[in-house]
């Protein structure tokens, strides 16, 4: 069975967002100052020539592969292009390959991957992968849940939000979907979290009695859930040594 016409939204678009249009114009910006500087100094220009293909290569990545990844949530805005060349492309072969008798069984999963992307991606390519993103995150997955993790603990960066997020670990080391006992990355980095965050807690002259006391039992349900009993027996040790015997002392 031959597949469908492409519909309207998988073709490339003619209207280019702000993003496109400002991505756009930094390569030809780019562009100009290396012709400028060509015939301004040979010197500056064979500097800046050296950068070039390093920044083309990270470009094209960031650029080609989130197209194939449709749970990579890093791409930039000329890669909706490429995902609708590779659409037209597996379109082009569901039609033709069935014609060469060595490359009809291929033709056959090119279909079928045309239809599926197609499907999930009718909407535009945003919502697509969207759906490509809730579909991988309902399945029980060690690489997402260490990702999420890590993610979480690199981009919280005041004591209130790792208060709130500790808070959730217990929650979320309980759901049936998490693979415990985590990944030792995710322990590891969260045990540091744990103790810095209890550090600068009871060092602080403007933290309250209570509010260090909550700050503290999080730590340790987070701990339990996270950690299992050593890393609670670990955080504990390391809270009563050095100057937080100093912190807990009545003044």
């Amino acid at each position: 069975m031959l597949a469908k016409r492409p519909n309207a939204v998988f073709k490339l678009r003619r209207r280019f967002d702000v993003l496109t249009m400002l991505h756009g114009s930094l390569l030809l910006f780019l562009a100009g100052v290396l012709i400028y500087l060509f015939h301004f100094s040979h010197g500056a220009f064979l500097c800046v020539l050296a950068w070039v293909p390093n920044f083309t290569l990270h470009y094209t990545v960031f650029t080609v592969l989130p197209a194939f990844q449709p749970t990579n949530l890093f791409y930039t805005p000329f890669t909706p292009m490429v995902f609708y060349a590779y659409l037209i492309f597996l379109y082009a072969t569901s039609r033709v390959w069935p014609l060469i008798a060595p490359l009809r069984n291929l033709s056959d999963a090119a279909r079928v991957r045309y239809d599926d992307l197609s499907h999930r991606y009718k909407g535009g390519f945003t919502e697509g992968r969207t759906k490509s993103i809730e579909k991988a995150a309902s399945k029980p997955s060690p690489e997402i849940e260490t990702e999420v993790l890590e993610r979480m603990l690199l981009v919280l960066d005041n004591d209130h939000a790792l208060e709130e997020f500790f808070d959730t670990v217990p929650g979320f080391c309980d759901s049936r979907m998490v693979h415990k006992p985590l990944d030792l990355r995710v322990t590891t980095r969260l045990q540091k979290s744990l103790d810095a965050f209890l550090d600068r807690t009871f060092s602080s002259h403007l933290v309250t009695e209570s509010v260090r006391n909550n700050r503290l039992i999080t730590c340790l349900n987070a701990a339990h859930s996270a950690l299992g009993p050593n890393g609670v027996s670990q955080i504990l040790g390391n809270f009563f040594n050095g100057y937080r015997d100093d912190a807990l002392k009545i003044r």
